[in-house]
């Protein structure tokens, strides 16, 4: 019961950091596909419902796969063996299927062609069992192996978001432990059949608020875009202030808020005393500048 209670522990801690993201992209032998898994739950599979037990697990979105794979384990269905099935994805939807055992082909198609949810995948799975040595031919034991990932065509699950509709759920297994790779939202998180702790260690280390790097991407053009419109209406400010023969410092003023603003926003996200310095001695200045150009117009 320990060993299942610290499995389940570590599972947790995975299946957060695949909660936060968009996109993963699995690559090994003959396999090179992206699967959106956005605004997906993963569920951590411990040994609450059956055994043996190890796996996380979502659904992803529906029309959102595109590459191709190849399952290096043999694709079981109703004691049909399919060697090597390969699948090829576009939004979603398998528009090609092969098999190494070719006079089976037709036989695959079938089962891919049992309705129209079929062509499309229900699940996206990592096994995280690494006590089950060997392909036994059950795939309740098998996609479960420590080192291997399975995505099942059909049915989806309800609990973690899937909304695709079969009368089947079929895993496949793919072997990960020879050039297999995983990537979340472009960081390698698993190698070669193995998690990286490295990368929980970080994610778990990076500070709640602090950017990302499509987050600081987006602030970056924000800025961009913000300092062109404040730099032109400054530029229209100082031009009717010479026209009307005022006074510049509400030109100066408008420039400094919006300095602040970046500043302050930056600061929310990332909580960083510097920034938070800038923002607010930035704001200051733009004070003082308004107040005095008041004192300029009414005095």
């Amino acid at each position: 019961v320990a060993k299942w209670q610290e499995m389940a522990a570590w599972q947790e801690k995975w299946a957060s950091y695949l909660d936060g993201k968009k996109e993963l992209h699995i690559l090994s032998k003959d396999t090179d596909i992206f699967v959106n898994v956005a605004g997906r739950k993963w569920i951590n599979c411990c040994g609450d419902a059956n055994f043996p037990d190890g796996e996380i697990f979502t659904s992803p979105v529906e029309d959102g796969i595109n590459g191709y794979i190849t399952f290096s384990y043999p694709a079981i269905m109703n004691g049909n063996e399919f060697y090597e099935a390969r699948l090829t994805v576009e939004k979603g939807r398998i528009v090609d299927v092969s098999c190494k055992n070719e006079e089976m082909l037709d036989t695959l198609l079938s089962y891919v062609d049992t309705d129209a949810g079929s062509r499309y995948f229900g699940e996206v799975a990592i096994g995280t069992n690494y006590g089950i040595q060997r392909h036994t031919k059950n795939i309740l034991f098998d996609e479960k192996i420590g080192g291997s990932m399975h995505m099942a065509i059909g049915e989806a699950f309800r609990e973690a978001g899937g909304k695709n509709e079969s009368a089947i759920h079929w895993d496949m297994i793919n072997d990960m432990t020879r050039e297999g790779k995983i990537y979340a939202d472009g960081e390698l998180f698993y190698e070669n059949g193995k998690f990286k702790e490295e990368i929980l260690k970080k994610a778990q280390s990076r500070k709640p608020n602090q950017m990302d790097e499509m987050e600081m991407d987006i602030f970056q053009k924000s800025s961009y875009i913000g300092m062109t419109v404040g730099l032109i209406m400054c530029v229209v400010l100082m031009i009717i202030n010479i026209y009307c023969n005022q006074p510049y410092q509400d030109v100066y003023s408008v420039f400094c808020s919006i300095l602040c603003g970046q500043y302050m926003y930056r600061w929310i996200r990332q909580k960083d005393k510097f920034t938070l310095f800038c923002g607010i001695c930035w704001g200051f200045v733009a004070i003082l500048l308004f107040i005095l150009y008041l004192t300029k117009i009414f005095l």
